[in-house]
């Protein structure tokens, strides 16, 4: 038959348990399908996980109010995200811990909190945390949402403007603040650095149990200094390095600081 007179096409196939697809040059050019075959190998290791998680979080959704938005919008969440899922709806890991951060100093994390989903978004952002927000209501999960942030500033009333169940900050009183100097070796002669950069800084003195703006401090009798911070940014850069002389010891921030971590995932624990 001449190709004006067929009405049906010759198609290379792919099947995998997560793809069929069928494919063909149109007859332009047959030997390239296996250059095709190739590219759709790799299209199918690429989305392979993902599709098998969709795959078993897609009944539960089926049975939710507003499920064709849900079922839509689930393609956009993190393979992370779609795996915590799974796992807070058998009730075997039902905590966030939210970063509003973009620190590069989690690998200290791994250790204590493996128990909780990590989300981390740059501040201000949180894309991955209201993606997964909606599914986490509509599916009735019992969770709790930890913010690593220190006090109820204007990042945690943000925060519970969007969110429920909101762990509060990890500092409301002074209790909080000493507990968490002990995660430090310090002294009479350290000074700590509570929270830089808030309109106009302020600082916390060991020594003088009084804030105070760090360029009216007479440095020449401290000996380190604790940068309050979760790491190593532009705060750390700009409030830290610049301002803090040669000689004075600079302790490291939280998220590199294991004994200040730990005590985090025990308040936490503990529901306090």
């Amino acid at each position: 038959m001449t190709k004006a007179n067929i009405n049906a096409k010759m198609m290379k196939n792919y099947e995998s348990d997560t793809l069929a697809i069928g494919y063909s040059t149109n007859g332009q050019y047959p030997s390239y399908n296996f250059v095709l075959e190739k590219e759709i190998e790799n299209l199918d290791n690429k989305h392979h996980n993902k599709i098998q998680l969709l795959g078993k979080l897609r009944p539960y959704l089926l049975n939710v109010n507003n499920k064709r938005t849900l079922l839509n919008q689930a393609c956009n969440l993190k393979i992370e995200s779609i795996e915590f899922l799974l796992q807070a709806i058998k009730g075997d890991k039902q905590s966030i811990l939210f970063i509003p951060t973009a620190a590069k100093e989690l690998e200290i994390l791994d250790d204590e909190f493996t128990n909780y989903y990590i989300c981390q978004n740059a501040q201000g952002t949180y894309e991955d945390l209201n993606l997964l927000y909606p599914y986490l209501e509509a599916l009735n999960i019992d969770y709790t949402i930890y913010p690593l942030v220190l006090y109820q500033g204007l990042l945690y009333q943000k925060l519970t403007e969007r969110f429920n169940h909101l762990s509060s900050p990890l500092i409301q009183n002074q209790d909080d603040l000493d507990k968490l100097l002990q995660t430090y070796d310090i002294d009479v002669h350290t000074l700590l650095i509570y929270h830089p950069r808030q309109h106009i800084p302020f600082y916390y003195s060991v020594k003088s149990c009084s804030f105070m703006d760090l360029d009216n401090i007479d440095l020449s009798n401290i000996h380190s200094l604790i940068p309050f911070l979760f790491s190593e940014g532009k705060h750390y850069q700009q409030d830290v390095l610049t301002k803090i002389p040669r000689g004075i010891e600079i302790q490291p921030v939280l998220l590199k600081n294991r004994e200040a971590i730990h005590y985090f995932k025990q308040k936490w624990d503990s529901g306090n």
